[in-house]
C-alpha cells in the first residue's frame, strides 16, 4: 500500500511509473505544506487501511506523531533522506522529532554520513542505516528519438554529454554548476550540459539560472518521466550540491555506467570512490568542481564504466535495499 499525502501535480510523481501494479495507491490530494486539516485525513486513511507498518519519508513524519498515540500497535518508521539537521521540518519541530525518535518512531538513515549526522544532532545511536537503493530504470520506446535529440545539441560527435538530474533548488547549488559550465564552454571544451528537473520554468531561481546560462551548450529539458533514455545517451553525471543524503539520481546514473563527477556533499563520498568509480571535487568551490571535470576530460583520471556498474550492483540495488527494510520490519514486529 502506498499512501501519498500531497496532491499529484504534473511531473511531481514521476517515480509512480515504477510502482508495481500490485501496489494499491491512495492519494489524499493535499496541498503542499503542513495544515491542520491534513491530520484527520491521514488518521482516517490509516484507520481504514489498518497497516502493520507505516514508513514515512521526508517531512511526512509529522503525520506519524498522532498515529504513535492513537495506534500504538502499528510499527512506525521514518527515513531521513538528508543530514539530520536538514530534516527538522518547521521551526520547533525538531523537539517533537527528538521525543518520538526516542521510542515510538524508528529512524532510518540512508548513508554513512546521514547516519553520523543523526548521531551528532540527536545524540543517540538508535537509527538504523540502510543505504538507498534503486532498480536500474528502463529505457522506453522514445530512446531513438532522444538519441536524435541529443545529437542535435552537440557541436561535434566528440562532445561529452553531462547530465544533471535534480529539481531547481538552492541545495543543488546549480548557480555554481552554470558558472562552471559557462567557463568550460567559453574555453571551447567539448562538452554539453543537459539539466532535467522541475522548477526551472516556474521559480525565480530557475529564471535566473536560465538567464545566466550560455545558450549554446546548456539545455534545460524539464522533468522527464523517461529519464533512462537520457542517461543511456550521456557520458557523465554531474552534481554540484551543498548537501545531500544519498541521491537516487546518482544511483540511476551509476546503473548505466555514467561517470559521476560531484562535490563531496553528504553521503556521496560513501558511495563514490574518488578515482575508481567517479570523481569527487576536493571542495565546494567553483574552482574545485572545474578542476574535477577537467581532470576527467584531460584523461588525468580514468574511470571505467564496469567499475561504476559493479559498485551499483553490489551495494545499491533495490533488491538489497528492500530486503534490509523487510528484515527491519520483521524484527520490529517481533519485539
Amino acid at each position: 500500500m502506498l499512501l501519498i499525502v500531497r496532491k499529484d501535480k504534473k511531473g511531481a510523481s514521476f517515480y509512480l511509473n515504477d510502482v508495481s501494479p500490485k501496489v494499491n495507491i491512495i492519494n489524499l490530494g493535499l496541498e503542499k505544506g503542513l495544515t491542520v486539516k491534513a491530520f484527520p485525513k491521514v488518521i482516517s486513511a490509516i484507520k481504514e487501511i489498518k497497516p502493520d507498518v507505516v514508513n514515512a519519508h521526508l517531512n511526512t513524519i509529522v503525520y506519524l506523531f498522532p498515529l504513535a498515540i492513537l495506534f500504538p500497535k502499528i510499527k512506525l518508521f521514518h527515513t531521513l533522506h538528508n543530514p539530520a539537521e536538514k530534516c527538522t521540518g518547521v521551526k520547533g519541530q525538531d523537539v517533537f522529532n527528538r521525543l518520538f525518535y526516542k521510542r515510538m518512531i524508528q529512524p532510518i538513515t540512508i548513508s554513512q554520513l546521514s547516519h553520523e549526522s543523526y548521531v551528532k544532532y540527536y545524540g543517540r545511536e538508535n537509527a538504523v542505516l540502510i543505504d538507498n537503493g534503486r532498480s536500474k530504470p528502463n529505457t522506453t520506446t522514445l530512446l531513438s528519438a532522444v538519441t536524435q535529440e541529443i545529437a542535435q545539441y552537440k557541436n561535434s560527435h566528440h562532445d561529452k554529454v553531462f547530465i544533471h538530474v535534480a529539481r531547481c533548488h538552492e541545495q543543488k547549488n546549480q548557480t555554481m554548476l552554470i558558472r562552471v559550465f559557462n567557463r568550460l564552454l567559453s574555453e571551447k571544451r567539448q562538452v554539453i550540459l543537459l539539466i532535467c528537473g522541475l522548477g526551472f520554468d516556474t521559480t525565480e531561481l530557475g529564471h535566473e539560472l536560465k538567464a545566466m546560462a550560455q545558450e549554446k551548450g546548456i539545455y534545460f529539458l524539464g522533468a522527464k518521466s523517461n529519464i533512462a533514455d537520457y542517461l543511456a545517451n550521456s557520458d557523465c553525471f554531474i552534481l554540484s550540491s551543498h548537501w545531500e543524503g544519498l541521491p537516487i539520481s546518482l544511483l540511476e546514473a551509476m546503473a548505466y555506467g555514467l561517470v559521476p563527477i560531484t562535490t563531496p556533499a553528504g553521503g556521496i563520498p560513501s558511495v563514490v570512490t574518488n578515482g575508481y568509480d567517479g570523481v569527487i571535487s576536493n571542495g565546494m568551490s567553483d574552482e574545485s568542481l572545474y578542476d574535477a571535470i577537467v581532470s576527467y576530460l584531460d584523461g588525468n583520471v580514468k574511470i571505467e564504466s564496469k567499475n561504476i556498474v559493479a559498485t551499483f550492483e553490489e551495494k545499491y540495488s533495490m533488491t538489497k535495499c528492500a530486503n534490509l527494510y523487510l528484515d527491519l520490519y520483521k524484527k520490529k514486529m517481533q519485539e
